[in-house]
Order: structure tokens, then sequence, then C-alpha cells
């Protein structure tokens, strides 16, 4: 028996051991001291009201009704099972948002052991699998038509988090199914999601399910291995807008710093670096532009250069931009070329088709 007051719940039973389904209006309701959970829950009491203010309550509140001294019921009910619930119709009531008599779908019991039936309620409830939270996400943006900050407004997260869950349903299904069988941990999962590519995932899976290596790290270097990094000189250089437009596919990682994510296509991106470098080295040596930054250059061999393009002393010259006799002075070691001439003969040397095409044009 628990005391309330002057009143008392009852214990006797009122239908056998089944709880009855009713309406209460709210303010016949009130937290029962024997309610097991304490400790604050992961979501606000704040988010919980503005989540029921939205979708109305999805799940009845347990109660028992009070008893006097006499032996009759008072008309006011104990909340038993669904304290955070109350909490958060009762800050909409503060609010002018329901009113006091706002009918609250409830479940009245009497019979057993209040704290038992309490802890119960929250024991043997099955937790939601995360894989069942990412395919509802994903249910939400495809079926629906959710964008991520409405779902992330609806559910009180972040956009980030979202994009996460959303990518991590997207993984291959064959990494879902051995996910959902405790067969691959949720970092392992992650790593896997650096790249789109299902086929790509599950010859990776292949290679290190039986193996003793299967952490995260390992995964993801297995995944971007013969790409380059984004913060590599030529990517930075080149920019990731430049080289996606072009159709160049950048692997992104939503669950760790990547450091602007792996180049996949790196004779792409050597090209588009090579062509970019070409047109600056122009602009230098024609004064339509200055450098942005000063590098020291280590030109390569004049003469070998210019046979490898096969052009006279006079043809290279005119490409180079200077005199014969300077060219002379290259090649015979009288004189270095230094700047923009160095940087010039360094790309005609490294490149020498696309360096003559940019600098005839």
């Amino acid at each position: 028996m628990t005391q309330t007051d002057s009143s008392t719940i009852i214990d006797q039973p009122i239908a056998g051991a089944f709880a009855i389904p009713c309406e209460i209006p709210l303010s016949q309701l009130f937290a029962s001291a024997s309610n097991v959970r304490k400790v604050q829950a992961s979501v606000s009491i704040d988010d919980l009201a503005e989540d029921i203010a939205r979708r109305g309550l999805l799940q009845s509140l347990s109660v028992r009704p009070v008893i006097n001294e006499a032996g009759h019921e008072t008309g006011q009910f104990a909340v038993q099972a669904g304290g955070r619930r109350l909490a958060a119709l009762q800050k909409l009531q503060t609010e002018g948002r329901i009113s006091p008599d706002h009918p609250i779908p409830c479940l009245v019991k009497s019979t057993g052991i209040e704290v038992e039936d309490s802890l119960a309620e929250n024991v043997m409830r099955a937790g939601l699998h995360p894989l069942d939270q990412f395919r509802a996400f994903k249910a939400l943006a495809d079926d629906e038509g959710l964008s991520v900050d409405e779902i992330a407004a609806r559910f009180f997260v972040s956009p980030q988090i979202v994009r996460q869950r959303l990518k991590l349903a997207s993984a291959s299904l064959t990494l879902l199914a051995a996910y959902a069988e405790d067969e691959m941990t949720l970092d392992q999962l992650m790593a896997f999601c650096v790249t789109a590519d299902h086929a790509r995932q599950e010859a990776v899976w292949e290679q290190i399910r039986h193996g003793y290596n299967k952490e995260p790290y390992f995964i993801r270097r297995l995944l971007t291995e013969g790409a380059v990094k984004g913060n590599d000189r030529r990517a930075l250089f080149v920019g990731a807008a430049a080289y996606e437009e072009v159709g160049g596919v950048i692997l992104r990682d939503l669950f760790s710093e990547d450091g602007g994510g792996w180049f996949q296509d790196v004779a792409l991106l050597d090209r588009l670096a090579t062509e970019k470098l070409a047109e600056e080295a122009k602009a230098i040596a024609k004064g339509r532009a200055k450098p942005s930054r000063r590098f020291e250059v280590t030109a390569p061999d004049a003469k070998a250069v210019r046979e490898q393009t096969g052009l006279s002393q006079g043809d290279f010259a005119k490409l180079m931009r200077v005199s014969v006799k300077t060219l002379q002075n290259w090649e015979q070691h009288r004189r270095n070329p230094t700047g923009p001439a160095a940087a010039l003969l360094k790309i005609v040397s490294t490149a020498p088709e696309v360096a003559l095409k940019s600098l005839h044009g």
C-alpha cells in the first residue's frame, strides 16, 4: 500500500491482471513516487513536449486509481509508467497549448506490485536496433520526401546525424545483413561507407571477414587505396569543385575528419593540375598575372627538354619566349633559367604535349 497524502493506491484487482484502456483528463493525473525511472534520459522534456504537440501521444500512460482512507476512488490517478510523458503533457498545459481537461490515453491497472509494473515496462521493452532507425530515416527521405533538415527538426537531432544515418542505410545489403546479425560492428559499417560502391564494399568485406584485422582504419585504407588525399598539393591546387565538374569522384567520410576526402581518379587529377599550372605559367610569362607564391624551382636541362620536344633552337626559344642567345646560354650552362622561365621549362619536361598545346593557344 502506498500513501499519497490522505489517500491510498489500491492493490485489489479491477478486472483481472489486464489493464483497462481509457481516456482520463490531464488534471486528474499525477506522477507516482513508485516510478523507477529517476535518471534523466537523453531526450529532454522540452523536446518530448514538442514531439507530442506535433504527432500526439503515441504510447498510453500506465496508471492506478487513487483510493482514499474510506476505500473510495478519489478520481485521481497515479502514473506508474510514463512519468516523462506526463511531465511533457503538463508542460504543454502550462504553456496553454492544451487544456487541463485534455483527454489522455491511459491503461488503468490495480493488481500487482506498482514498482514491479513500472520496472517491467522499462526493462521488458526491447530497444530499437540502430539499423531499424537508419532504415526509418531513409524511408522518411525516400518515400515521404522529407529533407534532411525536416527529419532533423522532427527528431531533435542535427542534420549531420541525419546524413550519417542515411549514409549507413544506403550501404550494401550484404553489409547491413552482417551488421544486423552482429557479424560487424557499427564502427566497421561506418568505415565501409567511405565509398558508395556496393561491389567494392562487399569485396573488401570478403577480404577481411575471416582475417584478424578488421579495424575501421584498415577498412578505410583498403577502400581508398590508390586514391589521392584531399590535402594533397595537387588536390588543393585544382580544387574539389573543378575536379567534380568534369566528372571526378571524391570519396567522403561522414564519420571522421577526412581532410577533404579522397580524389579517386588520379589520372584526371594529374591532368587538371598540369593544365592549370600551364595556364598560370602562360599568364605569368605574358605579364597578365603575378605569381601568387614564390617557389624554388630546379630547372631541368634545357637542351634535353628541347630535344624531347623535337623543336629547333629557334622554335623552342619562341615557345619559351626568350631569345635564341638566351636559350644557347642555358644549353651551354653559362646561365640557368629562373622564375617563370624555369617553371615553364619544368612544365614542358613533365607534359610536353599538354604544355605545347596550352602555350601555343
